[in-house]
């Protein structure tokens, strides 16, 4: 089994075929197997020859058995817990299917034995995953100050039922988190879970100001839906104070917000996934996640680290790289990161009061790369967005092979300079009202290579430049010349939905969702993966080079 002490870079992905019928499973085959995972992407789990296992089953147990075999469970997770040892590797199985309410995994100050022996909470048997209907209650919380190792939640289900509109027992606000981990500690692995309706569904954050940290936590194959509050900050994923960040193939839709409850819409505090300033290093990476319909920002990577092959839609911002408010305090020499081959669709406002539609933004950089990515249809009421946008003068940035189509501003800069290079991307707009590029400081000395332009626009008034508007003679000398634009792209319409349709099924972001909201490891469908739906939408966008 690996190690996960370390947390390792994934190598490239074979890109998707676009046969949809086979695109799932040839990327399947065709995806590099990773040490610690089994041929379906899922982390090798198994007990050791001293482990005990112990089985809870609320429709089948009895608190007076011993729960050592699945024909003897127990009944209550409060029994079950009596039986586990600390230090030891134990496991905790829950009956699938079972439901548990008013009861949950609190107090938490046990540890597994090593990283090849964690102490695993999870599920036996066939059917949905266990539930642990919390109401207004946390389901997992780990707030020991004393360090706890080697923990993986794998396959339940935490909601906060009482929170839900759609559950009959709702009652409203107030609210806990899902899964809360505070303090010091090592290799917490949280898999295959579904964490619904708390007022923050996880909350990640190590001790004494980030020197206890917790070192390696991995968030896989996870539904991480419906966080919202009416009182206070709300996310998705909250970390801080971690030294070793993976958030890989999961489902984050709605986060953060809910119309239907009063005083809990949409706001800029909200967000997916919210890794801080005070993070200990930048051993970061979110990779093939679907982010959908947030409060506000899909990723904010404030540390910095990997954010590549993702799936952004219909979020008001998308990925933030580095910023913060207090760059002196936090990271003062800047923060080095990739943004790559990420697809992000039809961006929105937060509200009809704060409009948004930003692409991605970098901010506090040292160096960044951003590529590969497709950015594409500002979906905002009025024009304030832009698809990329730099805010660091110092910052050593490459903007490479990125298509910025029919979004109001595709870039806007703050920075220029020899350190700034922007090189075969496609920049292509489909608003008469708004230029290309904004420049709020002189482009001079930026090295523009290889770059393709086109806007409905008078070329003399594709750039502003310094409040200017300008044509080509605003840049250097050897960007691209007027008439050298992309050319026909085969289906630049092409979104979720088509994919969707593609299925077979109803052509709506929301009927994919609620497939994507299905996934689990008895049900999982490689066409619900982002790099899958990636490919198929890239495809529409790629014109053939000139």
């Amino acid at each position: 089994m690996q190690n996960r002490r370390t947390i390792p870079r994934s190598p490239a992905r074979a890109a998707a075929p676009l046969l949809l019928l086979a695109a799932a499973t040839l990327l399947a085959l065709a995806r590099p197997a990773r040490a610690g995972l089994d041929e379906r992407g899922w982390t090798i789990l198994k007990p050791a020859a001293d482990a005990r296992v112990v089985y809870v089953s609320f429709t089948l147990g009895d608190d007076s058995q011993d729960g050592l075999a699945e024909r003897r469970p127990v009944r209550s997770l409060k029994r079950g817990l009596s039986l586990l040892r600390d230090g030891r590797g134990d496991w905790l199985l829950l009956r699938r299917g079972d439901i548990w309410a008013d009861q949950s995994f609190d107090d938490w100050e046990l540890s597994g034995k090593s990283a090849d022996e964690p102490l695993v909470l999870g599920a036996y048997g066939e059917g949905d995953r266990p539930t642990l209907l919390t109401g207004r209650g946390c389901g997992f919380r780990k707030i020991a100050p004393r360090p706890v190792r080697h923990v993986a939640l794998v396959g339940l289900r935490f909601h906060a039922h009482t929170r839900d509109p759609d559950h009959p027992l709702y009652s409203g606000p107030a609210g806990e988190t899902g899964i809360r981990w505070l303090g010091p500690g090592e290799d917490l692995l949280i898999e295959d879970c579904l964490v619904q309706g708390y007022a923050s569904n996880i909350t990640i954050e190590g001790g004494d100001n980030g020197k206890a940290p917790l070192h390696d936590f991995r968030l896989r194959r996870s539904m991480i839906i419906d966080a919202y509050s009416n009182t206070s900050h709300s996310q998705g994923l909250y970390a801080s104070m971690v030294d070793g960040i993976l958030v890989e193939e999961c489902l984050f839709d709605h986060n953060g917000w809910n119309d239907r409850v009063p005083e809990a819409g949409a706001t800029h505090f909200n967000h997916h996934v919210y890794l801080d300033n005070e993070n200990v290093s930048d051993r970061i990476e979110v990779r093939g996640n679907i982010f959908a319909r947030a409060s506000s920002h899909a990723v904010q990577a404030r540390r910095g680290g990997v954010v590549r092959d993702n799936l952004v839609v219909r979020c008001p911002l998308g990925i933030l790289l580095g910023g913060g408010d207090d760059f002196a305090k936090h990271n003062p020499d800047g923060i080095d990161g990739t943004v790559a081959n990420n697809v992000i669709l039809d961006g929105t406002d937060i509200n009809d009061k704060e409009p948004r539609g930003f692409g991605i933004d970098l901010a506090n950089i040292r160096s960044a790369k951003v590529e590969g990515n497709l950015i594409a249809h500002d979906r905002t009421a009025r024009p304030f967005g832009h698809g990329i946008s730099l805010d660091t003068p110092a910052a050593a940035v490459l903007l490479r092979g990125n298509i910025v189509y029919d979004w109001r501003i595709a870039l806007r800069s703050g920075a220029g300079g020899p350190r700034i290079a922007i090189e075969g991307n496609d920049f292509e707009a489909l608003d008469r009202d708004c230029p290309l590029m904004v420049w709020t400081v002189s482009p001079e000395g930026t090295v523009f290579r290889g770059n393709r332009y086109a806007s409905p626009r008078p070329t003399a008034k594709w750039f502003t430049i310094l409040e200017r508007p300008s044509g080509f003679e605003g840049l250097p000398a050897d960007a691209a010349p007027p008439g050298a634009g992309p050319g026909p792209r085969p289906d630049p319409t092409r979104g979720v939905a088509e994919y969707q349709a593609s299925l077979g099924g109803r052509a709506s972001l929301e009927a994919f969702l609620a497939q994507a909201r299905a996934q689990s490891r008895q049900t999982w469908r490689e066409a619900y993966l982002a790099e899958t739906v990636c490919a198929f939408i890239r495809a529409g966008y790629l014109p053939a080079r000139k």
